[in-house]
């Protein structure tokens, strides 16, 4: 039950203590309340019920001062009877404890007669929650002429009557004068007016020496320590009590006043407080007399002192847990805020009050397919925190190609680039209201968000299942996904993580278009076409890997691109590098992804290769013969194709002329700069060379070698040209004795 939002009749049972109980009651009742005298507790006239916490909090307090004489309430018949609708006053425990004693109609008979002690033996519950129980189930009948507390001080101090000052209220209150919210209480505060000139600590200590206290300033005491105690939801509650008492224009009737009360909490109290109109739909009147009668009241709240010593706490407690996303905030906060209250809230009465608050809300975006997505985080006002932007890109980033992404990988790119130190717990409360969010492993901390179906990763398994043939296991998915990594974002040198084998099991499951077994074996719910998801290029691979039974060489696949589909030798290495329908079998062999091989196909594939490896090699008659190194040596090589600096590149010479050319050549003519023949048959310089001479990567041209002479020279453009599209893939070397010098 809610301090500041909950609606409350005229009159009604507290539910606090049931009226036998009450009858023990011989003097008030302390509480964050105030004192509450034992009548007012079944004639409940107050802004909202007490809150558990309080209620519990009260019983405890009678049970501590009957325990010296509890026999005559163990022997006390309860007087309670049970109505309809019963259970829906109680808890689930304590409707289960109940039941024993409602299982029959002689047990509803025979319930009112039960003593007290014969009840909590039957519930078996401690003697405090015993009387919450009965208090509850009494309030659900319960009708009870008005009862008029006694006058405020504010208003009859002498109404009160004095009281003998004791050892425990001593002590008590020299701890509570000691805080440091004494010393800044104004003599003229709303709520705790002092009636000497002294400062509230230095007054009220002079007080305490004297052997008896005024009614007044027990009072004062009383309240004093009850708002040490206070939550912002109670404290609420008495703030408006007292600035009611002034406000102009004030209402005119008891009623009137519990109304505007009622008002003012629905539109400033609550998890986030009421709009104006929906206050004003709630009590049936316009949203310009709700404005009216919250005006009046936080006028008066302004007109003069008044200390929220519960607000200040909630404040810079929310200071120290942000930045958290407002609902969490009020889960972290809840012992400050109390019951029904909540951050927002609290935080627009503040600055309402013009009061400086060391946090602010902040709408932080989260982007989504269907537009940006708002999370409201609680950050410092003076030091707003970057960082969650930050996370929320990253995070969004990394779903948008893998699918999911980590705490660790985003806690590790915020901290260079934001130089804040977050754990999982901080990023959790963050992402947890993000679209979309959700756990795939708890521990590890891999985590999905909004349109994760959409990511790189679901494109590559749609290409997948639409040429699979029957359920496709988790191995082939991530052999799929991971055997090439070019598809995969990069920036600066960063690339995503790839998840473990089980969390990308949990990421499909959340797909609507997937199913699995409980052999983590996947199939598409819907046929997927393959003319839709496919390339042209994907096409036509596939379609040359079905005319060789399912396993093809890649010269065989590129004969049929490049013959057939005009599709250049770039894009053939491209297409089987990185299409996730295709598959490499084995060196230069592929095949299609998630469809079972026939061994003959693969055998069959590899004795193909074993061919067209056999026809690029050199000449039977220059194999395993002495080369004459007497004469100029003519062989084919291949132009670098690396992607670092020019100069760094490196040229390799056949393995047939291994150990039998090296150390340093210069150019025949001086035109070129020297080259260098080491012993791994790595060639130094040979590719800047080329490079001038416009030779581009993986393009074969001739070199000439006279060991002699220690020279080279190579062909020229137009001869480069020919020869090697005569000779493209043979890797075969001539001798052409005198050739050097034509």
């Amino acid at each position: 039950m809610s301090d500041s939002n909950t609606s409350t009749p005229a009159l009604c049972h507290a539910r606090v203590l049931p009226s036998f109980a009450v009858a023990f009651v011989a003097r008030p009742l302390e509480s964050v309340l105030g004192l509450i005298e034992g009548p007012e507790l079944l004639a409940w006239t107050g802004q909202a019920l007490p809150s558990e916490r309080t209620a519990e909090e009260l019983r405890e307090q009678f049970v501590r001062r009957r325990r010296v004489s509890f026999d005559l309430l163990w022997t006390s018949v309860i007087n309670v009877k049970i109505v309809e609708h019963w259970r829906r006053a109680l808890t689930d425990e304590e409707r289960l404890r109940l039941l024993p004693l409602v299982s029959s109609e002689e047990a509803l008979e025979a319930f009112p007669r039960l003593t007290l002690r014969a009840f909590k033996e039957c519930v078996r519950m401690p003697v405090g929650q015993a009387l919450g129980i009965l208090a509850k189930l009494e309030a659900l009948y319960w009708i009870q002429k008005p009862w008029r507390r006694r006058t405020r001080w504010s208003t009859k101090p002498q109404s009160l009557a004095d009281v003998p000052v004791d050892i425990e209220l001593t002590e008590r209150m020299k701890v509570c004068l000691a805080s440091s919210w004494i010393d800044e209480l104004d003599q003229q505060d709303l709520r705790f007016p002092s009636a000497g000139k002294q400062k509230h600590s230095e007054w009220l200590l002079a007080e305490l020496a004297k052997p008896v206290l005024s009614g007044p300033t027990h009072d004062l005491c009383q309240r004093l320590l009850a708002a040490d105690k206070a939550s912002w939801a109670e404290e609420l509650a008495d703030l408006v009590n007292h600035a009611i008492e002034t406000a102009q224009p004030r209402p005119g009737s008891e009623e009137s006043r519990q109304r505007w009360i009622d008002i003012f909490l629905a539109r400033h109290g609550g998890v986030r407080g009421l709009e104006l109109q929906a206050v004003g739909d709630r009590f049936s009147i316009t949203r310009e007399r709700v404005r009216q009668i919250c005006d009046a009241i936080l006028t008066s709240l302004k007109a003069q002192p008044v200390k929220m010593l519960a607000l200040e706490k909630l404040l810079r407690a929310a200071a120290r847990v942000m930045p958290l996303p407002m609902q969490e905030a009020d889960v972290q906060l809840a012992r400050f805020l109390g019951d029904g209250a909540g951050l927002a809230a609290a935080m627009g009465l503040a600055e309402e009050m013009g009061l400086e608050s060391p946090v602010r809300r902040i709408a932080h975006g989260a982007r989504t397919l269907a537009g940006r997505k708002p999370i409201h985080i609680v950050e410092a006002a003076a030091a707003p925190a970057t960082w969650v932007n930050a996370a929320l890109v990253h995070a969004r980033r990394d779903c948008t190609f893998v699918g999911c992404t980590n705490y660790v990988r985003i806690a590790g790119l915020v901290a260079m680039e934001e130089g804040v130190a977050l754990d999982a717990e901080t990023l959790e409360a963050v992402f947890s209201k993000a679209p979309g969010f959700r756990i795939l492993d708890k521990d590890s901390g891999w985590f999905t968000l909004a349109d994760s179906e959409q990511s790189a990763t679901a494109s590559r398994m749609r290409k997948l299942m639409c040429v699979a043939r029957g359920s496709v296991g988790i191995d082939t998915v991530a052999s799929a996904l991971m055997t090439d990594d070019r598809w995969l974002y990069r920036e600066d040198g960063r690339t995503l993580a790839l998840p473990p084998l089980h969390v990308l099991a949990e990421l499909f499951q959340g797909w609507s278009w997937l199913e699995a077994n409980s052999h983590n074996k996947y199939t598409a719910k819907v046929p997927l076409d393959p003319q839709v998801l496919l390339s042209k290029s994907e096409l036509g691979a596939i379609a040359a890997l079905d005319a060789q039974g399912g396993a093809a060489t890649r010269a065989e696949v590129a004969a049929h691109l490049v013959g057939n589909l005009g599709v250049s030798n770039v894009a053939v290495s491209h297409v089987l590098a990185t299409s996730s329908a295709l598959c490499k079998l084995d060196h230069a062999i592929y095949g299609v992804g998630g469809r079972p091989l026939a061994a003959q196909a693969l055998l069959d594939a590899r004795a193909r290769r074993t061919v067209e490896q056999l026809a690029r090699t050199p000449a039977a008659e220059h194999v395993g013969k002495e080369i004459d190194l007497s004469m100029p040596v003519r062989t084919t090589v291949t132009q670098s194709g690396s992607s670092v600096a020019v100069k760094r590149r490196v040229v390799y010479l056949p393995s047939y002329l291994a150990g039998k050319i090296t150390g340093r050549f210069e150019h025949a003519t001086q035109a070129d700069a020297a080259i260098s023949v080491k012993s791994g048959n790595q060639i130094r310089m040979l590719a800047e060379v080329a490079d001038n001479w416009g030779v581009g990567p993986g393009v074969r041209f001739e070199i000439v070698f006279d060991v002699q002479k220690r020279t080279y020279e190579i062909s020229s453009p137009a001869t480069i040209a020919s020869r090697s599209a005569l000779s493209s893939g043979t890797g075969q070397a001539t001798y052409a004795p005198g050739e050097l010098d034509a």
